[in-house]
């Protein structure tokens, strides 16, 4: 199973993709004290929007892979009905200024067409 993180920021749009043997290997090294710490997920966020930042066309890296892993986790095993998402997961930057971050569930993501009459 694949796991997606979608960071928007601003305008820019990166998907990052986790296969299976990844995120497995992510959940044998990951400490139960880590599980749903909100400092984690910030680092893990701020990795993140820094690749996304710095428009390259290079793959996700070692860093980037486990910050992807931490996300996916962090909302899919929460406990707390606030904090669960479940499924792949969206980080939204609407102005890319980091000021106000939204973590949303991707199926529940609706886009709409504006469609231009001529």
């Amino acid at each position: 199973m694949r796991r997606t993180i979608i960071y928007y920021c601003g305008g820019m749009v990166v998907d990052f993709h986790i296969e299976a043997a990844c995120y497995e290997a992510f959940l044998r090294h990951l400490r139960k004290e880590k599980y749903h710490d909100d400092k984690e997920l910030k680092k893990a966020r701020d990795v993140l929007e820094s690749y996304v930042r710095c428009s390259t066309n290079k793959r996700p890296g070692p860093l980037e892979k486990i910050s992807v892993c931490y996300v996916w986790h962090y909302f899919n095993t929460h406990v707390a009905a606030d904090h669960r998402i479940d499924g792949d997961v969206m980080i939204v930057d609407l102005d890319g200024t980091g000021s106000t971050i939204e973590y949303v569930a991707i199926q529940d993501i609706r886009l709409e067409r504006s469609e231009e009459r001529i």
